[in-house]
């Protein structure tokens, strides 16, 4: 009963609920390449692939200082798409929500000849997101490519998967249910003792 209260995200910090299958979480890279490309960031997490194969996949998450706003998540989308347009197919802006925040996401598709529109001949697909959040702004690329490739609908239930696990509030948390499961224990152990004698 008690593991119950140790349940839920995995890592202090901007992180995804569910840990796609085969990739590794760590702090120890970073990637030039971001949503918010003018904005100070405070730090970088990676979802990687060990050993890199061809194609596969990683998730990216960058945590920005200050709260963007969705007109800058979409200037961001059009910034992008003049930068790296040429390279592949960067879809419009879209919306949904986050953990009840809403986020602007993209998805840049590229293919093999580049000028096919065939599905099949699809090489790489990213969700490019940003997200305000409590102060905060985290930028997510989520990236497939090869074997590894997703459709649009699983980069987007990764994007909703993403959250932010705060230590400090979840030990409190984790104080009152502890403090619940033990005066329970304690009541259980009294009513035993006053029906037993």
């Amino acid at each position: 009963m008690l593991a119950a209260a140790a349940c839920g995200p995995i890592h202090d910090g901007p992180q995804l609920r569910e840990e796609p299958p085969g990739l590794a979480y760590t702090t120890g890279m970073s990637s030039a390449r971001t949503p918010l490309r003018n904005r100070p960031q405070v730090r970088q997490i990676t979802y990687w692939e060990e050993p890199r194969s061809t194609g596969g996949q990683s998730v990216l998450i960058v945590e920005y200082e200050g709260e963007a706003t969705l007109r800058e998540a979409e200037e961001a989308r059009e910034a992008y798409a003049q930068s790296y347009g040429r390279h592949g197919e960067v879809g419009p802006a879209g919306r949904l929500e986050v953990e009840g925040r809403p986020a602007v996401y993209w998805i840049e598709t590229q293919r093999k000849p580049a000028t096919s529109t065939r599905e099949e001949d699809v090489s790489s697909r990213i969700l490019w997101a940003v997200i305000p959040w409590s102060g905060r702004t985290y930028g997510l690329e989520c990236a497939s490519a090869g074997d590894a490739l997703l459709s649009e609908d699983e980069l987007r239930a990764r994007l909703r998967s993403f959250t932010v696990h705060d230590a400090s509030r979840a030990t409190g948390r984790n104080y009152v249910i502890l403090g619940i499961l033990v005066l329970a224990a304690v009541t259980a152990d009294l009513v035993r003792r006053v029906r037993g004698g």
